[in-house]
């Protein structure tokens, strides 16, 4: 997988496809709101490492499981489990809304490699996620888009 340092620009889609996996409609959209990477590990990298702070596993998995963003029709599969080619695979992005303007942009493997490679996030990530998770809100439902993001279908 692409590499991409926590917290930087996420620059990899201009546009961004939202597939609600529970109704199978999606939107697509021109984000006016700027888009942070977060979780875009590489076996070639060190990225931080810890304990998952309470809640922080079932707030990723209710997320990738509800919610799909730019889907690929190919696979990324784990390049840190060992042997290589293990067969955990992701192919696609969950989006979490952070501060005002902030989205943070995380691959699906993001829950993956927290709970088999002791991978952290960002603590502003992870705050950002236990909040949304605590809203009660639809994961499947884009939500998350701001009013003011240009519809494009």
């Amino acid at each position: 997988m692409t590499y991409y340092e926590d917290l930087s620009v996420y620059e990899y889609f201009d546009e961004e496809d939202v597939i609600s996996t529970e109704t199978g409609g999606y939107i697509v959209v021109r984000p006016t709101y700027t888009r942070l990477n977060v979780g875009w590990l590489s076996d070639e990298q060190p990225f931080p490492r810890g304990t998952p702070p309470d809640g922080l596993l079932p707030a990723l998995r209710w997320l990738t499981e509800g919610q799909g963003v730019n889907l690929t029709r190919g696979w990324h599969w784990c390049e840190l489990c060992a042997p290589k080619g293990e067969e955990v695979t992701g192919n696609g992005e969950i989006r979490v809304p952070g501060a005002p303007g902030v989205v943070y942009a995380a691959p699906v493997m993001i829950t993956h490699y927290v709970a088999e490679h002791g991978y952290l996030p960002p603590a502003e990530f992870v705050t950002a996620l236990l909040a949304y998770h605590g809203t009660g809100d639809d994961p499947a439902l884009p939500s998350w888009v701001p009013a003011d993001a240009e519809r494009i279908l």
